[in-house]
């Protein structure tokens, strides 16, 4: 099953992309991969109407959920779902079925590691240590790789409470103490690839969690960033020509 989120204003869009377009690449990508596996939808109530007719299996949450990181409702699924199951973001498009390989831990969408383009988590991460993380988390280490959470497939939640605990400690680090000082750093980067992505990737390896990736024996294409959801809404999104 493939679960997927969504909350407006929850993600970090470029305005070159509209709300509008948005929601029509998180249709188009569900309508596309519901030929391949069961889907789930955890969003708002006045979102339901936007996704009802592709979804019929939906989880309402409440507007008050607190996602001051935009992964902060993924991680919500994670303490609602139980079973195996797979979070996937709304701009990903299958080539076939995914096939996992039973792990009985985690697996992630890609590695991100020796990538020029991929560095910026080391920037995001350099900022957590610069005000002093290991102060509050005192097994924090800086491995030099991270897993992107794209996609994320659950085998076993059984790190999940001891998971969320932490995350709640450094979440809370986070805004008492880089939040007051520094608030646009979160308005104008993508601290999660921190606070988030390398911070579930790091607590996993240090408790000894399987992990894999689904890149090296999977097809699909992710289109993230602004350039590749151009790309998408050309290859994917008719465009309505006016009449003359």
């Amino acid at each position: 099953m493939l679960v997927y989120t969504y909350k407006p204003g929850l993600h970090h869009i470029h305005p070159i992309i509209t709300p509008e377009q948005n929601i029509q690449i998180y249709r188009k990508c569900i309508e596309h991969n519901k030929q391949f596996h069961k889907v789930k939808l955890y969003t708002t109530a006045e979102s339901v109407e936007l996704f009802k007719d592709l979804v019929s299996d939906i989880e309402i949450i409440d507007n008050k959920l607190d996602t001051f990181f935009q992964d902060d409702l993924k991680f919500y699924v994670l303490s609602k779902e139980e079973g195996k199951y797979t979070l996937i973001d709304g701009d990903i498009i299958l080539d076939r079925k995914l096939e996992y390989c039973n792990n009985n831990g985690v697996e992630f969408e890609k590695l991100i590691k020796n990538n020029p383009n991929d560095d910026y988590f080391l920037k995001m991460r350099n900022q957590l240590t610069y005000y002093n993380i290991q102060g509050t988390l005192k097994y924090w280490q800086n491995f030099d790789h991270t897993y992107n959470l794209g996609i994320i497939r659950i085998n076993n939640n059984q790190f999940v409470k001891g998971f969320l605990t932490e995350y709640s400690k450094l979440k809370d680090f986070y805004k008492n103490n880089i939040e007051l000082k520094n608030p646009k750093l979160r308005q104008s980067n993508v601290i999660e690839m921190a606070t988030c992505t390398y911070f579930l990737s790091m607590y996993l390896t240090l408790n000894n969690i399987p992990i894999h990736t689904l890149e090296e024996t999977n097809n699909f294409t992710h289109y993230s960033g602004y350039i590749e959801k151009l790309k998408f809404l050309k290859k994917y999104i008719k465009v309505k020509k006016p009449l003359i």
